[in-house]
């Protein structure tokens, strides 16, 4: 499972990617959006609602900038800010006011400071700039947090608290992190997915715990997260035995060297420090209750699991995909199930940057500073680093030859480094910043 060249070929084609349901979505490193998977809900956003099972450009705007998937919708943010959506509305999960699908892309509003933005089920989820926390959609087992019970069909505030992170959206429940690294938990807890003890459902974020996490993902009915610690933990059915129901958080094995994790439906998955790539609870037909190693490459940067396929970034911009099928979103060209990672070809998208040949942005961590090098790093050219999930943490100049970066305030987790050049050109790199 080795990286070939052809694939470290490739390296430059995506900045950002997202998985949630049957489809899958892919950010260029020229702003625009592939998807491909699923689509009777419209939520390929290419104006049809005819599944495709190659990638492709489906939204060739190129001024996106983060991408997010939900189980039924896509949303999207540009570089001015907006934040857009497409997809299934039958709850108003698309956030535009009425519960009419839609797809192709419909702006949410007219704000222009997103900061962040999260696909759930049958809600999505927003954070400003200013770090206040947004949502909307199905609000049955008090999804949205706002304490109603009431379906939402615009974006509303969710508590007056500005210091939120990043969300992750279950079948019924949300998990969310703050600054600080606190973890909240709201929606349906019956099934012990929020961790708590208590199995009781939450109607507005409830604070899980006193610990301290890095990162979280959340599956149907079950949690799981990496503490600051860097051990790995799991809540809800199914996490330590088949079918047993777990009400709090537990200890998956006794490791302390986990760096994030990534869910799906019923599948869990975490990276170590090594950047080693580890799964457990369904492997394909085979339920395991400790994670086993996927391959044995050690680059992987991110994972995130759809409903039967997973996708995973490494460290050299790449991405991969595996798992089931029937609805073409491997984007392989067939219906195969696939066991293994196969890569993401973007050989079809024909992206600006993969025009004249030109060295990747490299990027090394010293200390609390980021030094960014290559030949696109020159006094013309600018900088931005993103979050995995999109977010924008810093932009600035580069000098010649070095751009030296201040990485304080930088959480752990992985990052995307992007140099837009004076002709009009992009270069991506990246770096992961370990616990």
């Amino acid at each position: 499972m080795a990286v070939t060249t052809a694939a470290h070929a490739q390296s430059d084609c995506w900045q950002a990617y997202a998985v949630d349901g049957f489809h899958s979505m892919a950010l260029t490193t020229d702003g625009r959006i592939a998807t491909w998977g699923r689509n009777e809900e419209g939520q390929l956003g290419d104006g049809s609602n005819t599944q495709k099972n190659t990638v492709s450009v489906s939204v060739a705007a190129g001024d996106w900038v983060a991408i997010a998937s939900g189980r039924h919708l896509s949303l999207a943010k540009k570089a001015d800010g907006s934040l857009w959506a497409w997809g299934l509305n039958y709850y108003g999960q698309l956030g535009i006011d009425n519960t009419m699908d839609q797809n192709v892309p419909v702006q949410i509003g007219q704000d222009t400071d997103w900061r962040s933005l999260f696909g759930g089920s049958n809600q999505c989820f927003a954070i400003k700039e200013d770090g206040t926390l947004w949502a909307w959609g199905d609000n049955t087992e008090g999804e949205i947090g706002d304490g109603s019970g009431q379906h939402v069909h615009h974006p509303i505030q969710i508590g007056t608290d500005n210091d939120w992170r990043s969300v992750a959206t279950g079948m019924h429940h949300e998990m969310a992190l703050r600054n600080d690294g606190s973890l909240w938990g709201w929606g349906q807890g019956f099934g012990g997915e929020l961790g708590d003890g208590t199995g009781v459902d939450r109607t507005t974020p409830h604070h899980i715990g006193t610990d301290a996490w890095i990162s979280i993902a959340t599956g149907m009915n079950h949690s799981i997260g990496v503490k600051a610690d860097g051990t790995l933990w799991a809540t809800g059915i199914g996490v330590v035995e088949q079918g047993t129901l777990v009400l709090g958080f537990t200890q998956v094995g006794t490791d302390a060297d986990w760096a994030s994790v990534g869910a799906g439906a019923s599948s869990n998955f975490a990276i170590r420090t090594d950047g080693t790539l580890w799964t457990w609870g369904y492997v394909g037909d085979t339920f395991t209750t400790l994670p086993v190693q996927i391959g044995s490459d050690a680059d992987w940067e991110s994972v995130q699991g759809g409903s039967v396929h997973v996708m995973a970034r490494k460290t050299d911009g790449t991405l991969w995909v595996w798992g089931g099928n029937d609805q073409g979103q491997l984007g392989d060209g067939t219906f195969n199930d696939r066991a293994l990672p196969g890569l993401v070809d973007c050989g079809a998208i024909h992206t600006g940057i993969n025009a004249p040949v030109r060295t990747g942005a490299r990027c090394s961590v010293q200390g609390t500073h980021l030094l960014i090098s290559g030949d696109a790093v020159t006094s013309q050219a600018g900088y931005s680093i993103f979050r995995s999930d999109g977010a924008l943490m810093r932009q600035g100049g580069c000098t010649d030859i070095v751009t030296v970066v201040d990485l304080s305030g930088f959480v752990p987790g992985a990052y995307r480094v992007r140099i837009a050049t004076g002709d009009g050109l992009l270069t991506v790199g990246s770096f992961v910043l370990w616990p």
